[in-house]
Order: structure tokens, then C-alpha cells, then sequence
């Protein structure tokens, strides 16, 4: 958590061999970290930054969660800025992976995507954050399969089953989870998000 990194802990990591300190934005603007009852500020990212740098840390990594409920562009731009401001400190990746509603959390009802929209917004990010940061992102495609998996019952894992024995492509994710008659509600998610080009819905 960068709101609890001191210098005490992040010396340690370092005598201790880490080469690298992985640590969680939750959401690509401190609006909507709000929203998310988050009290991870700015100042707590910055401070990671220049603790890993302070203490030789090659890199710092920073998880970001994109396509969050009433995200706007705004909050996409925010991120970039803080991105160029971190990458002025220290050596930083900006790991960006779309929202997967999962059970058992508050987000575990929020919607997944849309696809196509998803994917827009990593362009847009690719784009803007081009030759300054170092961005790598998560396909939506795959985000897609953990959030079927995360949703679903216990004919999910014979899901998985068959994936193990036809490969472990996504084309084969693609096939098992179409079998899936209702993972919890992982089919109204896909149909609502239009994605019949990736899930033939019965």
C-alpha cells in the first residue's frame, strides 16, 4: 500500500535484493479513487516514487484500473499527467488493466466494458502516453475470460478443464465458456456488452 511505505520498509526491500516495488493507483484519477472510498492520494504514488529512486530500486510499477463506472476522459488524461510527472522521479510502469467485476466486492455487479470502448480508451492512452511512459496494458479480450471466471459457478472449472487439454489460446476460452449455460449473470454482462463476436450467446 503507497499510503503505508516509509523509508524503513522500502531499505529493506532493497538490502533484501527487490529490484522492483509493485504498488496499486486502484483508479486512473484521485475523483474517481474517491468514489471508490480509496484514500490513496497523489502525494502517497509520489512518495513511492521517490523512495524506490532514494533507495535504488530499478523500477517502480504502478496498477491502474481503467473502465470504472462513470469514468469520463478526464480521468484518462488525469492519469497520463501523473504518469509524466512520476516518470520525471524514477523509472516507472503504468500497468493498466480494465475493471473485472468479481463476487464478494462492491464492483461485483458493475458493468464490464464495453468492449469496443475499452479498447478505445487504451488507444487513447497508448496515444497520449507514446515515447514518455512506459504503459502496458491488459487485453480487454482477456480481461473478458477472468471476469467470466470470476462469475461463475461451478461449471466453471470444467470450463477450465477443457481448456488445459485444447491448448490454453484464447480461442479455446472462447469455445468452453459459450458452453456455460449461466455463469452467474456473466451472460447478461456479455450480452448487454455486446460481444456475440467473441461469445456465440444461445
Amino acid at each position: 500500500r503507497a499510503d503505508q511505505l516509509d523509508d524503513e520498509f522500502v531499505e529493506l526491500l532493497a538490502r533484501g535484493g527487490a529490484r522492483t516495488m509493485t504498488i496499486a493507483s486502484d483508479a486512473p484519477s484521485e475523483l474517481q479513487r474517491s468514489k471508490l472510498a480509496k484514500a490513496l492520494k497523489e502525494r502517497h504514488l509520489i512518495n513511492a516514487a521517490e523512495l524506490a529512486r532514494k533507495y535504488g530500486l530499478h523500477r517502480l510499477k504502478i496498477y491502474v484500473i481503467i473502465g470504472l463506472p462513470g469514468e469520463t476522459e478526464a480521468d484518462l488524461d488525469e492519469l497520463v499527467r501523473f504518469a509524466h510527472d512520476m516518470s520525471r522521479i524514477h523509472k516507472v510502469t503504468i500497468a493498466v488493466n480494465p475493471l473485472v467485476p468479481k463476487l464478494r466486492t462492491p464492483l461485483a455487479r458493475a458493468e464490464f466494458g464495453p468492449m469496443k470502448e475499452l479498447n478505445q480508451k487504451i488507444r487513447y492512452l497508448k496515444t497520449k502516453a507514446k515515447g514518455r511512459v512506459d504503459l502496458r496494458t491488459l487485453s480487454p479480450r482477456w480481461a473478458w475470460v477472468e471476469m467470466m471466471l470470476s462469475q461463475g459457478g461451478p461449471e466453471t472449472g470444467l470450463a477450465v478443464l477443457d481448456v488445459a487439454k485444447s491448448g490454453g489460446n484464447f480461442a479455446a476460452w472462447k469455445r468452453a465458456l459459450s458452453n456455460i449455460e449461466r455463469p452467474f449473470h456473466a451472460r447478461e454482462l456479455a450480452e448487454e456488452n455486446n460481444l456475440r463476436s467473441i461469445l456465440p450467446l444461445r
